[in-house]
């Protein structure tokens, strides 16, 4: 199957899913790259009632600073805590299908927990 070279391969994951389903028999799972780990493409093969299976990411969390787990999610509001307990608002989400959330820059300048937690210049935790 050929696509244009400004279509994302993930997009046309769907459509090449349904070719193999109707030509070969539907997959229980599907090996997938890191190209296609996004939540829309498993999303949609669990839809499909096919196990999507994705390579593993090594965290990118620089060493000495806060992981994503040090944060607490509250799922009733939508926001993460910090360690300083700060609340963490939904911001945007972003082009990979993930949801930002942010703090105050002007919280974050005082806490005492800032240098373990960004280098930012504008100082704000996302």
């Amino acid at each position: 199957m050929v696509k244009a070279s400004n279509i994302h391969d993930s997009q046309g994951l769907l459509e090449l899913f349904h070719l193999v389903k109707e030509k070969v028999g539907k997959p229980s799972a599907l090996a997938l790259d890191a190209g296609y780990k996004t939540p829309a493409v498993a999303k949609q093969m669990i839809d499909e009632k096919a196990r999507p299976v994705l390579p593993y990411t090594r965290p990118k969390t620089k060493k000495g600073y806060f992981r994503k787990q040090d944060y607490v999610y509250d799922e009733a509001n939508d926001c993460y805590l910090s360690t300083n307990h700060q609340v963490l608002t939904y911001s945007t989400t972003n082009r990979k299908g993930l949801r930002e959330y942010k703090l105050n820059p002007m919280i974050c300048r005082e806490c005492p927990f800032l240098s373990q937690c960004t280098q930012s210049k504008t100082t704000q935790r996302s």
